[in-house]
């Protein structure tokens, strides 16, 4: 990380909250992802995956509450991923 990009994240740390998640979401939407395509070919085998494993019984899953709560204990922004 360059000097400059240390800087830039020491002052949006210190952006509101509120700021900080319309930033994030500007960043994320900036990222050069795959088309949707190419996307799920990556992903179908890692999915297909974890799908087998729950039908087999070898992995029972989490609800969601579960797991934004746990989320939000570890990172205080989390409010923007379940948008």
């Amino acid at each position: 990380m360059t000097t400059a990009t240390r800087q830039l994240a020491r002052a949006a740390l210190k952006l509101p909250v509120a700021e900080r998640e319309s930033l994030a979401r500007q960043i994320w939407r900036s990222l050069d992802f795959k088309s949707q395509k190419e996307w799920e070919a990556a992903w179908y085998p890692e999915i297909k995956r974890r799908v087998e494993a729950y039908r087999a019984g070898h992995d029972r899953g989490k609800p969601a509450e579960e797991v934004f709560a746990r989320l939000s204990k570890r990172y205080s922004a989390v409010r923007w991923l379940r948008r």
